[in-house]
């Protein structure tokens, strides 16, 4: 008897053994199952944060689309209160505005389309959608999507490129952010205002806002038979190509707070010889030809065409954009002999075409990181001139003619090209 309890203790004592060393394997297991990547607590963490971004991202929908006033427009007292209300916080006092809650973050354009937040270094390119941030004294950049910028360091004033680095067919293309409203000049918070606007400019480079109304075109383009006005008009009998869309270019723009042109005067991959050259696709790269020989519909239809991105839009450059780009360069003329005015200076590459533009030359006409708005060549707007025969306006000076200059106006026909006409694309952001 004595043996056989002693056998049954036995057995009992094996058994525990055995019971606990399962049971640390189990929870071994439970441990291994519910903590590391893709386990259970995990999982469960990634699906919380999940469905809070998804609930945030939803609160903000709903916000925007019940912050819109009588008018049509997106309302921002409206909107800070819809988001305060469920428990969030808007930041600025205009859009684009950064909106918090449930620690997700994004920023809120007037249009009610949202951007992500990052630092101007920490953009790829690869990102989807449009970035809005922010050079050192704070001045906020929207930076199309697929666009890195090439020059983080520097503030809006010295002139922020960007680089495509996404779009197969135009990878390697530069534009240069031109910022509108109070401009940050310095850590004081001290600023200097650009207004979109057309503009004529006197010969002290005094520039006067003209709205919309018809510009006369300077005496020295005068011809015999009368002197002619142009004017931005949304639609042209004329047979020049207009604006995709005027109004939404400037509603746009001064919207986002600014708008893209093109660093350079608009490039190919094959040097041109003549009109009858083929046409090929547009870039903006400095290491590619000059696109001369080129009419005003071509050259419209080659830049409504270059992008095709339901971020932004891309078109042949408007008065509006180019008198308020020269309104910017004057006002932060960063060039190192800046004695003439921007708006009067002439072509600095006279009797020589530079056929990559004049950052081939020893002189070169660059302000703010834009190129040969002066010099090289005349370059076509989507404006319209009243001649008859002549309805295509182009801007900017020449290197055959040096009274031509930066901010004049003249005209041309429907059919003609040189070797002298050019044009430059815009960029602006829904």
């Amino acid at each position: 008897m004595n043996y056989s309890k002693e056998k049954n203790r036995g057995i009992t004592l094996i058994a525990l053994v055995i019971t606990i060393i399962v049971l640390l394997i189990l929870v071994g297991v439970s441990i291994v199952m519910l903590t590391g990547e893709n386990r259970i607590l995990t999982q469960v963490q990634k699906a919380k944060e999940e469905t809070d971004l998804s609930t945030a991202k939803e609160i903000i929908e709903i916000s925007i689309i019940g912050s819109y006033d009588n008018s049509g427009k997106l309302s921002l007292d409206k909107f800070k209160t819809e988001i305060q209300n469920q428990g969030g916080t808007v930041t600025g006092n205009t859009f684009p505005v950064i909106v918090n809650i449930k620690d997700y973050e994004t920023a809120v354009n007037a249009n009610g389309n949202t951007m992500e937040i990052k630092e101007i270094d920490k953009i790829t390119g690869n990102e989807d959608n449009n970035i809005l941030t922010e050079d050192s004294l704070g001045n906020q950049i929207i930076v199309p999507s697929g666009f890195k910028v090439l020059n983080p360091s520097d503030n809006v004033t010295d002139g922020i490129i960007i680089q495509d680095v996404s779009h197969t067919e135009t990878i390697g293309s530069e534009f240069v952010w031109i910022p509108l409203g109070d401009i940050k000049i310095d850590k004081e918070g001290n600023t200097k205002t650009v207004t979109l606007n057309r503009y004529t400019f006197d010969e002290n480079g005094k520039e006067t806002a003209r709205n919309n109304e018809p510009i006369i075109q300077p005496e020295e383009n005068a011809v015999s038979e009368g002197i002619y006005n142009n004017q931005e008009l949304e639609k042209s009998d004329k047979g020049n190509i207009t604006a995709i869309n005027i109004e939404d270019f400037k509603n746009d723009s001064t919207i986002n707070k600014g708008y893209y042109i093109g660093r350079y005067e608009a490039r190919t991959s094959v040097e041109r010889k003549n009109g009858n050259d083929i046409l090929t696709s547009l870039t903006i790269k400095p290491s590619e030809y000059i696109y001369n020989y080129i009419t005003q519909s071509q050259a419209a239809t080659l830049s409504r065409n270059m992008y095709n991105d339901n971020n932004f839009t891309s078109d042949l450059i408007n008065s509006y954009a180019w008198d308020t780009s020269i309104v910017f360069f004057q006002t932060f003329d960063n060039r190192e002999n800046n004695v003439i005015p921007y708006s009067r200076q002439k072509s600095l590459n006279n009797d020589i075409l530079a056929p990559k533009g004049t950052n081939d030359l020893v002189t070169k006409d660059v302000i703010c990181n834009v190129y040969d708005i002066a010099s090289n060549c005349f370059e076509w707007t989507t404006e319209t001139c009243y001649k008859p025969d002549s309805p295509c306006v182009r801007r900017g000076g020449n290197f055959r003619k040096s009274y031509f200059y930066a901010s004049v106006r003249g005209d041309w026909g429907i059919t003609n090209n040189s070797d002298v006409y050019s044009f430059r694309p815009i960029l602006y952001l829904k």
